[in-house]
């Protein structure tokens, strides 16, 4: 049907497939083949001029069509749901196409074996990424993502080296080329430390708002719109009861590890007065185990580079 990319039985097939792979839940399945269903009678309607059937009357609130669910790869927000951002896109279109853009000319300026360019394109793609996805996220009234914090601080170092390469004196390049392997050193430290205190005060912060347990399953694991990982980063859709109404809720944080399986059943907390957000503590401990070490690697390599050094 024009406007559909794909027909019932690719949409059906791809939901098997997720379901299968412990992504989705039969009853999710369930729900996002209504919808299409829903999208169809519409569209049938509208090119006719009948109404649509009564089956598809007060399904849902109209917010998910056929062409958007494909398109995102069902990964839009699903109608009536409190949902935490996760189809969000922190790029639009042109500036995707200029970040590539900007990829593209960097390579060719590092072939070229131009440095101060290749450092000042860096750090512009990583600053504007950065500050693209924490202004969004603040704007959505969420917290600051650490892998955006620590790209925007990366981003602006590298902004800064670049104009250093430029427009420093040759006194203070002769003097920063003989204290390089230190500056190294201690920036690994300083990232590391940044890494461990980052992720615990994210975590403290994240188990002071939330606060009431309910029990909630999880009915869908979510992939990042934009980028691939291997192994696949995912974050939950979780599905719960709050004074007798459903209530679906996600974030924005994608990881490898302490991610449920389609179906399992947790305890999570959440505001219930403001439900942007939850607190996952078997999810969360696993991520903060691997953000701790991380962050003791990188200080491991500077401290041992530091007594290698003298």
């Amino acid at each position: 049907m024009k406007g559909l990319q794909m027909e019932r039985s690719d949409v059906e097939k791809l939901l098997d497939l997720k379901v299968n792979a412990g992504r989705m839940t039969p009853e999710m399945k369930e729900e996002y083949l209504r919808e299409y269903d829903m999208k169809v009678a519409e569209m049938v309607a509208e090119k006719t001029g009948q109404p649509v059937p009564d089956q598809y009357m007060g399904q849902t609130n109209g917010q998910l069509n056929g062409q958007d669910l494909l398109k995102s790869q069902l990964e839009q927000q699903y109608p009536g749901m409190h949902y935490n951002g996760t189809s969000m896109t922190y790029l639009s279109n042109v500036e995707t196409i200029a970040m590539v853009i900007l990829a593209i000319v960097l390579v060719v300026f590092a072939m070229r074996d131009n440095t101060f360019m290749t450092v000042f394109l860096m750090g512009v793609m990583f600053t504007y990424v950065s500050v693209a996805v924490i202004s969004k996220d603040l704007k959505n009234k969420k917290g600051v993502q650490l892998v955006a914090a620590v790209a925007g601080i990366c981003g602006l170092g590298m902004l800064a080296y670049a104009f250093f390469l430029m427009f420093g004196s040759k006194a203070m390049k002769d003097s920063f080329d003989a204290n390089n392997g230190i500056i190294a050193c201690i920036s690994s430290i300083v990232i590391g430390l940044f890494l461990i205190v980052g992720n615990l005060i994210g975590k403290s912060k994240s188990k002071g708002k939330y606060t009431y347990p309910v029990q909630a399953k999880c009915v869908e694991l979510l992939s990042p719109r934009q980028g691939s990982h291997v192994p696949a980063k995912l974050t939950p859709v979780y599905e719960f009861y709050l004074n007798g109404e459903m209530k679906r809720i996600s974030n924005s944080t994608y990881s490898n590890k302490g991610n449920p399986k389609a179906g399992e059943v947790r305890e999570i907390f959440i505001d219930p007065d403001k439900l942007d957000g939850y607190y996952d503590p078997q999810r969360s401990g696993s991520i903060s185990i691997s953000m701790i070490i991380l962050g003791s690697f990188f200080i491991a390599m500077g401290i041992l580079l530091l007594v290698l050094g003298h």
